[in-house]
C-alpha cells in the first residue's frame, strides 16, 4: 500500500477519525480528518519550487507554520513527521521520518470567502473587514528593507517585478493562433513595458523607504475564511521568497484584481478605498494598475496551462477559452484609462456625503480621501480613534486641506478620479480645488448633498449613539456650520450637481451623477 493510500485509513492518526478524505493540488495532499487537515508536500521540482528532498520538503513545513501563524495563529498548529514501520505509513508515530506535515485546525470550506461570494453572501461589511486585515497585517510587517540574500534579481526590486511580467507574455504567446488575441497581448506589452519604464525608479524608492515587505503573496478570496465572523488569512507562499517579498500595493492589487475578474467591481472599490483610509499608502497607487495587469495575466496564462496539448489553433473550442479570454480582457481593460475627475463633496455634517461618496466610487472606480480621515492621521490617530478639540482648530483645518490637496495631486497623477468627502463650506476651499483640478487636466464637479433639517438630527444624534463614524460632529457642530457657511454663487452652479441624499442615492440619481461627472456606468 502506498503512502498516500495509507494515510487515508483511519489507523494511520494518532487521534479518533471517522472519515478521511482527500484534497489535492499541483504541489500538495491536503488530507481531512474531521478535527485536523494534515498538508504534505508533493515530492517534486519546478525550479521556483523545490521539494524533491525529505530536508527540503521538512524546512518547507516549518517555513509554512512560521508564515502562516502571523495572520493565522488559531489554523497553523505544529509540523509532524510521516512515519513509517515496515509497510504502514502514519502521522506522528513510533517508526522513521520519511515525510512531513503541516497539522491545521480544519474548518468548514463553505466559509471560504471565494465560495460566500459565489453565493452572493459576502457584504459591504465583510469587505471592509478584509480591507482592514489587509491593511492592519501589512503595518505589523517589518518595514525595514530586507537583507540582499543573494537572490537574483533581488526579491521586491524593479528587476524582480519586471522578469514574471515579461515571463507571462513569452510563454502565452506561443500558446495564441487567433490574431485578435495576439494583438490585445501585444497591446499589453507594450503597455506594461511602457508604463515599467517610468515606474522604474519609483519602485526602487518603494523598496528603499521600506514599502517591500513579507507578505502573503496569493492573497486572493480562495486563500481567506471566515471564523467566528472575522477574516482569516491562510495558505501563503512559502517556497519562494521572491513571491511573497513583494511591494504592499503589489499584494493589495491581487486582492482588487481577484474581487474584479468575479464581477464584483463595487466591492473591489470598497476594498481598495478601507485599505488606503487604514494605510495612508496613496503612493502606491501609482503602481496599482501595473501588478493588476501582472496579476490578470498570470491567470490567465494559468488557464491556459489547463489545455496543455491542445493545439493553438484549436483553443478557442476548448472549455477553458472563455476564462482565458475574461482575464485577457480584464489586463486589456486596465491599460486603457479614463479622464480622472476631482468631485467636491458639498453639505454640512450629516447630510449623507461619505456615504454618496462611497457609492459613487464604487461605480466610478475613484478613490474616496475623508477630512475626517487624514485630519486625524495628521495627528497620529486612526480612523476610529476619538481625539480633542485641539484638531478641530483653525490651523487643524488648513492642514487638513492642505493634505488632501496634496493627495488629490498624487491619486490623479497615478490616472484615478478623486472624490474629496469634506463639507467644503467655504467658497474659498472650493475655488482653491476647482483651480487645482482644472490645473490637474480633470473635470472639476461640486456635489452638493441636500436634506431637510429633521432628517439631519435624526442621523447625527444616530450616529452619535452608535458611535461607529470616523467623524466626530454632533447635531450642535452642525448648526454652527448652517450658520457660518458660504453659498453656492452662481457661478460655480455651472459646475454642480445637486443631490437628494434623503435616500442617499437611488439609481437613477447615481447615474445621473456619473454622467456630470464624465463617467459612463457600464
Amino acid at each position: 500500500m502506498s503512502m498516500i493510500e495509507a494515510l487515508q485509513k483511519a489507523e494511520a492518526y494518532p487521534h479518533p477519525v471517522g472519515e478521511v478524505s482527500l484534497a489535492e493540488t499541483h504541489i500538495s495532499w491536503v488530507f481531512l480528518s474531521g478535527d485536523y487537515a494534515y498538508k504534505v508536500k508533493k515530492p517534486m521540482d519546478f525550479g521556483f519550487l523545490d521539494f524533491s528532498t525529505l530536508a527540503q520538503r521538512k524546512h518547507f513545513c516549518e517555513e509554512e507554520l512560521r508564515l502562516n501563524r502571523r495572520f493565522a495563529p488559531q489554523l497553523y498548529l505544529d509540523v509532524v513527521p510521516v512515519t513509517r514501520e515496515g509497510d504502514s505509513f502514519a502521522f506522528a508515530g513510533a517508526g522513521e521520518a520519511v515525510d512531513y506535515a503541516v497539522r491545521m485546525t480544519q474548518f468548514d470550506s463553505e466559509s471560504l470567502l471565494d465560495r460566500k461570494a459565489a453565493a452572493g453572501e459576502l457584504q459591504a461589511s465583510g469587505i471592509r473587514k478584509i480591507g482592514r486585515a489587509i491593511a492592519d497585517f501589512h503595518a505589523a510587517l517589518a518595514k525595514e528593507p530586507a537583507p540582499d540574500s543573494g537572490i537574483t534579481p533581488r526579491p521586491g526590486s524593479p528587476e524582480a517585478a519586471w522578469a514574471p511580467a515579461q515571463q507571462n507574455f513569452e510563454q502565452v504567446e506561443p500558446l495564441l493562433a487567433r490574431a485578435e488575441d495576439l494583438q490585445k497581448l501585444d497591446a499589453i506589452r507594450q503597455w506594461s513595458e511602457q508604463s515599467f519604464a517610468g515606474l522604474e525608479a519609483f519602485m526602487r524608492q518603494r523598496l528603499e523607504n521600506g514599502f517591500v515587505r513579507e507578505c502573503h503573496g496569493d492573497l486572493h478570496l480562495g486563500n481567506m475564511v471566515q471564523i467566528d465572523g472575522e477574516v482569516v488569512f491562510f495558505d501563503c507562499i512559502e517556497f519562494n521568497p521572491s513571491f511573497r517579498q513583494i511591494d504592499v500595493a503589489c499584494e493589495l492589487a491581487f486582492t482588487v484584481m481577484d474581487l474584479e475578474a468575479r464581477g464584483m467591481a463595487d466591492h473591489a472599490s470598497l476594498l481598495l478605498n478601507t485599505y488606503l483610509e487604514e494605510s495612508g499608502d496613496y503612493d502606491g497607487l501609482r503602481v496599482l494598475n501595473f501588478y493588476k495587469v501582472y496579476f490578470a495575466l498570470v491567470r490567465a496564462k494559468v488557464t491556459l496551462f489547463q489545455a496543455h496539448g491542445v493545439p493553438a489553433e484549436e483553443l478557442a473550442q476548448h472549455a477553458v477559452y472563455p476564462e482565458f479570454l475574461k482575464y485577457l480582457n480584464l489586463a486589456l481593460g486596465y491599460t486603457r484609462g479614463e479622464s480622472p475627475f476631482v468631485a467636491m463633496m458639498h453639505g454640512v455634517s450629516g447630510s449623507g456625503k461619505s456615504t454618496v461618496a462611497e457609492a459613487i466610487a464604487g461605480a466610478s472606480g475613484a478613490i474616496r480621501v475623508r477630512s475626517d480621515v487624514e485630519r486625524k492621521r495628521l495627528y497620529g490617530l486612526a480612523p476610529g480613534d476619538s481625539s480633542n478639540k485641539d484638531i478641530y482648530s483653525r490651523e487643524a483645518t488648513i492642514r487638513t486641506f492642505d493634505r488632501l490637496a496634496e493627495l488629490v495631486q498624487v491619486i490623479t497623477s497615478a490616472g484615478f478620479s478623486c472624490i474629496v468627502d469634506a463639507t467644503f463650506l467655504h467658497r474659498e476651499v472650493r475655488d482653491r480645488f476647482v483651480t487645482l483640478a482644472t490645473e490637474l487636466g480633470c473635470r472639476a464637479r461640486i456635489l452638493d448633498c441636500r436634506l431637510d433639517e429633521e432628517t439631519l438630527v435624526r442621523r447625527l444624534d444616530a450616529r452619535t449613539e452608535r458611535g461607529d463614524d470616523v467623524s466626530e460632529a454632533t447635531v450642535e457642530i452642525m448648526r454652527l456650520q448652517q450658520g457660518d457657511r458660504d453659498a453656492l454663487a452662481a457661478v460655480e452652479l455651472a459646475y454642480t450637481t445637486e443631490i437628494d441624499a434623503s435616500d442617499y442615492l437611488s439609481g437613477d440619481q447615481l447615474d445621473a451623477v456619473l454622467e456630470s461627472l464624465g463617467h459612463t456606468n457600464t
